[in-house]
Parts: structure tokens; sequence; C-alpha cells
């Protein structure tokens, strides 16, 4: 798991409208995370950040599994 990496895929997920992009890279971050993974680099809140970007996926018509 690299979690700058799925940072950027929810930043480019919303850039793009591509709303199952940002839920799933936002799920996949908040599980990471909750297993005691690391934050990505100079991020202190990004728990906070990915379950507001899973929530307004789910909003906007992303779907979960």
């Amino acid at each position: 798991m690299d979690p700058e990496a799925t940072i950027q895929g929810i930043a480019d997920g919303m850039s793009d409208g591509d709303w199952q992009q940002v839920a799933d890279c936002a799920d996949a971050l908040i599980g990471w995370l909750a297993r005691g993974g690391f934050a990505p680099a100079g991020w202190s809140r990004p728990m906070e950040y990915a379950r507001d970007a899973r929530r307004y996926a789910l909003q906007r018509g992303a779907c979960l599994d």
C-alpha cells in the first residue's frame, strides 16, 4: 500500500468526477490507517480526509461492494 499514491488517486478521481475511484481509494486508505499503516507524508489528519472523500463520493453515486 502506498498511501501517497492513494491520496493522489482520491484527488484524481475528484478531478475527473470518477466517484467510484474516490470511494475505492478512500476505503483503501481508511483500512490501511485502521490497521496501523503510516500516514501519507505531510498529512496530519488523513483519516478525516479519507472519510470525508468517501462520504462525498457516495453522495454522488459511488457504490460499495
